[in-house]
């Protein structure tokens, strides 16, 4: 269920917000992992299983690795996560677990991002940065929290818990959120999907027609508009977010005002990139600095869909930041043509699917 669609807007959002608007402050955790679960369960009864599931595993992981002293546990629980991660990424595997939905694109974008909250969660919990959470229900809503729980943002455990503490609700809040929601909505219907069409128009023109300017439009045309599809999907998560007393970080920084790669990659799913830089890159770069940044952004390519184009296309960005930190070169030239030909050559499959 889309955050655009028709029932979303008129019917889903608003009951749910009144019913949780009436529950009193004990309940409230409750409730929301309520219409969480209904939420997930509407997109899919066999995604809400497999979730519970993958939660429930999770849980009793996470309390066992925070009472063992060994490596062994937090081994296996990781080893176990990132096994699931790349096998919900694959067509067959996800055909298995979920038949009726397997062509559905946003279920393997979904699958990216609790599984990694997932890792992310243990590993702090290896760490000893933070503690496992007792309360089963307030672990279940941290992955099930509707609002990101399609298309994200990332948030660390931490983050997340000292709202489901104290969630902040009044009428004030609630317009905030509304204004949020409504600019993403209108970032993603009326500049992303508008955009898309240009690009339709480019691609299907005959190579020995299309001028070098064409060219340049329609590439262009493609970024922005996947680019606003889904920073307007975020901005609504947000916003919704926001109704329910909740803050989660936004994701998109205005990447294209910035004179360097390693500044647009930055601003560019920032809480994802932030976890790979805290979990893969820092680790790395004790060993090499240039070995950190493709490692880190080969997984990157692949978080987003196995294939070769997307292994491609982390390769090219991660010599590319080591090559400008290197050099110290940085230019808004380079930095977009980089960006529009790398993406161009490794388009996001189903990426039309954002604008059907």
């Amino acid at each position: 269920m889309e955050f655009s669609s028709v029932f979303f807007i008129i019917f889903f959002l608003p009951v749910s917000v009144i019913i949780y608007y009436l529950t009193p402050a004990k309940y409230k955790s409750y409730v929301l992992l309520g219409i969480s679960s209904v939420y997930c369960g509407m997109i899919s009864i066999y995604l809400l299983v497999l979730v519970y599931a993958l939660i429930t595993a999770n849980y009793f992981l996470a309390l066992k690795i925070e009472k063992s002293s060994g490596k062994i546990l937090y081994i296996i629980s990781l080893c176990l996560n990132i096994i699931l991660l790349t096998a919900l990424k694959t067509k067959p595997i996800l055909s298995l677990v979920m038949p009726m939905y397997s062509q559905n694109i946003f279920l393997p974008v979904c699958v990216s991002f609790f599984m990694l909250e997932f890792i992310g969660y243990i590993t702090d919990i290896k760490n000893e940065k933070i503690f496992a959470e007792k309360n089963y229900h307030l672990f279940a809503l941290y992955i099930l929290f509707f609002p990101r729980f399609l298309m994200g943002a990332v948030t660390s455990y931490q983050d997340f818990y000292i709202f489901s503490k104290r969630p902040r609700i009044n009428l004030s809040i609630l317009g905030r959120g509304l204004i949020i929601f409504i600019k993403g909505l209108s970032k993603n219907i009326i500049i992303g999907r508008y955009l898309y069409p240009l690009w339709n128009i480019v691609k299907e023109t005959e190579p020995e027609k299309l001028s070098a300017l064409s060219a340049f439009l329609g590439i262009s045309a493609f970024i922005f508009s996947f680019y606003f599809c889904l920073s307007g999907i975020l901005d609504m998560s947000a916003g919704i977010s926001c109704c329910f007393g909740y803050k989660i970080p936004h994701d998109f920084d205005h990447p294209f005002f910035t004179s360097g790669l390693s500044d647009f990659l930055s601003r560019w799913h920032i809480n994802t990139v932030k976890w790979f830089r805290e979990y893969i890159f820092n680790p790395l770069k004790k060993i090499s600095g240039t070995l950190a940044s493709v490692s880190a952004w080969v997984l990157i390519g692949l978080w987003y869909e196995l294939s070769w184009n997307k292994l491609i296309w982390g390769l090219i960005l991660g010599l590319a930041l080591s090559l400008e930190r290197f050099a110290k070169f940085r230019n808004i030239i380079y930095t977009l043509a980089i960006s529009l030909i790398s993406w161009k050559s490794v388009r996001p499959a189903g990426l039309a699917d954002f604008f059907a």
